[in-house]
């Protein structure tokens, strides 16, 4: 985005009160974004490289409340490499 960036934006209507729902689509496949998308108030974190069905499929996830996160990256998120059991 030319003049702010989406974390920015995620910031600004969670301070504001907004109902909007924000997810993250993003190259940035690093925890310390994640985290602070998070702190911002994203509800959703997905790689841009995921498929687009996945992306619809967060879109409805995230529109009835739930938080999606892209499944590696949260891994990687709690220093683990592989999937919880």
């Amino acid at each position: 985005m030319p003049e702010r960036s989406g974390l920015e934006l995620a910031s600004d209507l969670k301070s504001g009160n907004s109902k909007a729902r924000v997810i993250i689509l993003t190259t940035f496949a690093r925890p310390g974004y994640l985290r602070r998308a998070l702190d911002a108030g994203a509800c959703g974190y997905l790689l841009k490289e995921r498929p687009v069905s996945e992306l619809v499929e967060a879109i409805r996830r995230v529109h009835t409340g739930l938080r999606v996160i892209d499944p590696a990256l949260a891994a990687d998120a709690w220093g683990r490499r592989e999937p919880a059991l």
